[in-house]
Parts: C-alpha cells; sequence; structure tokens
C-alpha cells in the first residue's frame, strides 16, 4: 500500500496522514538523563586515564634514562710522570700514553713477568703479587689459561715453605707494535738464602689496550693494559 494518496479534484498526490508518536517511557527519560548528566563526565574521565598513562610511561623512560646514565662511568684516568725530585713534569690521560709512551707499556710488562715468577715468604706479598698479575689478564683469554697453569703446577704458597725466587728483568723489546720479547733471570734459594739455581727465560707476550671503567681499575691497572698471550721458554746456557 502507497504512502501518497490521489487527490480526486487536481490529480495531487496527498500526504499519509503521521503516525501517532509513542509516549517516552520511564526508562527511555531516564537513560537520556543520564547520559546528559554523566555521559561527558566519563568521557573526560577516559582522557584524564590516557593522559596518566602517558605521563607515567614518560616518567618510567626517564628513571631508566636517569639510572643509565648514572651507572656510567665518568672517570677520566690520568698518569702523572714525576722527576727524580718528586715535582710533576707531565700529565696525561691514558688513553694517549697508552698509544705514545712505550717506557710505560715496557714498565708494565717488566711487573707483570716480575709479579708473575716471584716467590715471596710473606704470604701477603705474595698474595698481592698475583692479584696484580690477574689485573692484567682479561679471564678466558689464552694468556690468563697459561698463568692458571702454572699456579697449578707451581703453587707459590707452598713453594714458599722451602724456596724463595728472586727475578730480574734483563731486557723488554718490542718486536710487532702489538708483541714484546721480555727477558729476565731467576734465583731459587732455600730458607737459609743459600742459591740453589739461575736460570734464564724467555717470554713473548701479545698485549691489548681496554681503558679501565672504575676507580678499582685505574688503581690496579692505569693503563688499562692487557696481556693477550704468553709463551715462555728457559733459555740454554
Amino acid at each position: 500500500m502507497g504512502l501518497f494518496t490521489k487527490n480526486k479534484k487536481d490529480g495531487v498526490p496527498a500526504a499519509a496522514p503521521e503516525k501517532p508518536v509513542a509516549p517516552e517511557s520511564e526508562y527511555t527519560r531516564a537513560r537520556r538523563e543520564y547520559n546528559e548528566l554523566w555521559g561527558t563526565f566519563i568521557q573526560q574521565i577516559g582522557r584524564w586515564r590516557i593522559v596518566a598513562l602517558i605521563a607515567l610511561v614518560i616518567a618510567l623512560i626517564a628513571v631508566i634514562g636517569v639510572v643509565y646514565i648514572g651507572s656510567q662511568n665518568k672517570l677520566v684516568p690520568y698518569v702523572v710522570e714525576i722527576d727524580n725530585e718528586g715535582t710533576a713534569v707531565a700529565i696525561r690521560r691514558v688513553e694517549q700514553t697508552t698509544q705514545t709512551d712505550p717506557r710505560l707499556i715496557r714498565s708494565m710488562l717488566a711487573r707483570f713477568i716480575h709479579d708473575w715468577r716471584v716467590v715471596y715468604v710473606d704470604a701477603a706479598a705474595q698474595r698481592s703479587a698475583i692479584e696484580s698479575v690477574y689485573s692484567m689478564l682479561n679471564m678466558g683469554s689464552p694468556a690468563a689459561q697459561r698463568i692458571n697453569e702454572f699456579y697449578q703446577q707451581n703453587a707459590p704458597f707452598t713453594r714458599a715453605e722451602s724456596e724463595v725466587v728472586t727475578v730480574t728483568i734483563t731486557g723488554v723489546l718490542q718486536t710487532t707494535p702489538q708483541s714484546y720479547q721480555i727477558d729476565w733471570t731467576e734465583e731459587t734459594r732455600n730458607r737459609k738464602g743459600e742459591l740453589l739455581k739461575r736460570t734464564n727465560f724467555r717470554a713473548s707476550v701479545q698485549i691489548g689496550f681496554k681503558p679501565p671503567t672504575s676507580e678499582a681499575d685505574i688503581l690496579r691497572n692505569p693503563l688499562g693494559l692487557f696481556i693477550t698471550d704468553l709463551n715462555f721458554s728457559e733459555l740454554l746456557k
């Protein structure tokens, strides 16, 4: 059935009568009033929740960034050179001296060999020497493995019960940019001080540099010089 009827007089369609609108129920009216009263408020709460969540994420990122920055080492190691009278004559950053002053490298290599091979009666001095040796080794490197094997076979604390060993470095020669040859003499004496033997040795070492990252590392190994590989042998007379 159509929505329009035709006027018999002029042939123009007449609009169909409007249907009566049903009265608004109590439930519908209450829902509309609730939406008008609380709808905007609920939307604002939702927006503020999103803003608060974004602020929390930003704060968390900031805290993580501050912790990361705070954990980074800010110490810059320096080496101070002094003359015979104790006056400072040069102050240089460690990163510069490791590459430009071969005297410091030779000195540290000589100390490494000495502390490695020496045997003291004093247990505290022996312990300090061993700690000095390991401060110049990267654990897991070939050099560290050879040092471990040496100490297992020649435990210095056990040897000190019957003998002591003094070490004299006789030469430190650079053979390549990262390699050095070190010669030394060992004198082994019994606890009475009597000479048991005198032996000459030669070692070939490979070195690398890793700048210290803490104050303790600076005190133990200021140059950040590490022995990466080590081979040694006794020299025949």
